[in-house]
């Protein structure tokens, strides 16, 4: 489950949330909000520091040489006078392409395998989702074994159409071995092609290629996975027990095919393609799980979906009741949950999905974003990304959404090197979070031109208009010039006034709070952001993820007395009551108060 920017952070910002927000936390997620999605939260701190960011001394290029050199010959020698019979193999963990990468020594089970995504091999690119899902069908196979460690889809996955030597994903992903393979194909006719690379050497130890057809595919993934793991104890000495068969996901293959090909489509297409896997077999507990993430997605990134949240609801409780033990579903519960200002309810989704998917990044990226940034907890969601970063170091939105969750917490150098990591990974998805971590960065030294600069091309298309986007520049400028900011919030309110509700997104609004918040006009940032939840709650929502709440910018908006009331609004209390208050704040009784 690539965690898809959650609602709550800067995503495609036009009609739009996503995740943890101001920048709005990412996907990532996450490349904010991630930076990063990875840190994103996590992922990005090394995407880890997770998404963790470290610094490291640069060697001369003499010394690199040197360093090499020797490393190689101390290696050959090592191969010759000592046979390894631990069943530890230490690997160096590497953020790939990270500014100041660490290089601290881990530890690296000798039962573990990351699966990378299968080459497409049939000559026909539509037919690319059956490699994919094969490779996803291995990870979950070799994830019930006991005692193997199985980097999740969301980590292996990152890696899909990069050209990276197999050892440095292994590296990155802490695994002994890597499963690669590719699928050819004639007709419904299928030959697969599996090998299990050692990490250290970069040589197989494993290979076999298998023949059948489309209707045998779960057979062949048994197969497969049963040679791994005897290739697995015999190659790495690992002792790995015996897993009992368990029923396919469907009996239904052409529901299978339409679960499969939903799982690499865009939104619409996957829910049409999902709608027609439970069509046919309304059992199929995976693909109703899917259906109710994309409900979900859709729904944050502004598509017009009647019933939308019910309606997901319906699907991940309907996957959940066929298999209680869904991840996504509960990610989906978790997300719709928060959106109706159920936080307590979300908080335990989210939980119980982490439980269910400890090496999956997603789960993490979409709790942070959703109650623990929403809730003032960031540096608690930092570390939850943190952890997801370590798990996906690749994912770009896991970075992403780090990098913005930086920026909130006002770390602006390390949201700087997660928002660089984010561009290296590659992917648009996630730009807009990585432009806030920027342009927040650049507001903070005093560059309020630059910074406007930065954030309007993810604006909305009505605040980027010719006569808009004067505006919103003067808004920037006004950050820095007191004598401009009661004039130029008066601009902001008749531009504001003059764009349709609809066509603004969730995160756009949360930025406009925090313009009018930083402009010193707090009477206009409350009724903006009074207005704003009244427009949610014709959705049924309370505005999703509310991580702009807490950025250093919205200081005076915070101790201001309105606050408590606004916050009443948002249902948040009753989560402080529990879990704690918002870092910075207290909690004396019913009221917040915040220093």
């Amino acid at each position: 489950m690539e965690p898809r920017l959650p609602r709550g952070f800067p995503g495609p910002r036009a009609r739009s949330g996503t995740a943890c927000p101001q920048l709005q936390l990412a996907d990532i997620v996450g490349h904010v909000l991630i930076g990063t999605l990875i840190v994103g939260f996590p992922i990005a701190v090394a995407l880890a520091w997770y998404h963790g960011h470290k610094g490291a001394t640069r060697l001369s290029a003499g010394e690199m040489a040197v360093v090499s050199l020797l490393l190689v010959i101390g290696a050959g020698l090592l191969i010759v006078l000592v046979r390894p019979t631990n069943k530890q193999v230490s690997v160096k963990s590497v953020a790939p392409s990270a500014p100041n990468p660490a290089t601290e020594t881990i530890s690296t089970p000798s039962a573990s395998v990351a699966v990378v995504p299968f080459l497409n091999l049939t000559g026909d690119v539509g037919k690319e989702y059956f490699s994919d899902g094969l490779a996803e069908e291995l990870i979950n196979e070799l994830t019930r074994v006991p005692g193997l460690k199985v980097p999740a889809r969301t980590s292996s996955f990152a890696y899909k159409g990069r050209n990276i030597d197999v050892r440095q994903i292994a590296r990155e992903l802490r695994v002994a071995t890597i499963l690669e393979g590719s699928v050819r194909s004639a007709g419904e006719r299928i030959r697969v092609t599996a090998q299990l690379v050692n990490a250290e050497t970069g040589y197989h130890v494993w290979s076999k290629t298998y023949n059948g057809s489309f209707g045998d595919v779960f057979k062949l993934e048994d197969d497969i996975s049963a040679e791994i793991i005897e290739a697995l104890k015999s190659s790495m000495h690992a002792q790995l027990p015996a897993v009992a068969a368990q029923a396919p996901p469907t009996a239904d293959p052409e529901a299978y095919r339409f679960y499969l090909q939903g799982r690499s489509a865009p939104t619409d297409v996957a829910m049409r393609l999902f709608a027609q896997a439970t069509t046919r077999d309304p059992r199929f507990a995976r693909a109703w799980a899917a259906m109710a993430i994309e409900r979900v997605v859709a729904a944050a990134f502004g598509a017009v979906i009647p019933n939308a949240l019910a309606d997901a609801e319906h699907d991940a409780n309907q996957a959940l009741a066929l298999d209680p033990n869904l991840p996504e579903a509960q990610t989906a519960l978790g997300i719709i949950s928060a959106w109706r200002g159920n936080w307590t309810a979300a908080e335990a989704s989210f939980r119980r999905a982490v439980e269910l998917a400890p090496d999956d990044a997603s789960p993490r990226v979409f709790r942070a974003a959703n109650t623990s940034c929403s809730a003032g907890h960031l540096r608690q969601g930092a570390q939850e990304l943190q952890e997801a970063y370590a798990l996906a170091p690749a994912s770009g939105v896991v970075v992403s959404v780090l990098a913005a969750v930086y920026s909130m917490e006002g770390q602006n150098d390390a949201a700087t090197k997660y928002a660089e990591l984010g561009d290296a990974l590659g992917g648009s998805r996630d730009s807009s979070l990585r432009a806030y971590s920027r342009s927040t960065a650049a507001l903070r030294r005093g560059h309020y031109a630059e910074a406007g600069e930065i954030i309007l091309p993810t604006l909305p298309a009505p605040l980027r208009s010719p006569a808009a986007s004067l505006t919103v520049r003067r808004v920037f400028m006004a950050f820095g010039a007191s004598n401009d900011r009661m004039a130029a919030s008066r601009a902001l309110t008749t531009l504001v006034g003059s764009v349709k509700p609809d066509d603004l997104g969730v995160q756009p609004r949360q930025d406009i709070i925090s313009w009018y918040a930083t402009l010193g006009d707090m009477d206009a940032a409350f009724d903006f952001a009074n207005r704003s939840v009244d427009e949610f709650a014709r959705a049924g929502t309370v505005g999703t993820t509310w991580g702009g709440l807490w950025i250093q910018e919205m200081r005076s908006f915070r101790k201001d007395p309105r606050f408590q009331a606004f916050v009443t609004r948002l249902k948040l209390p009753d989560y402080w009551k529990q879990y704690g208050p918002p870092d910075g704040c207290d909690l004396a009784g019913e009221r917040l108060v915040c220093r």
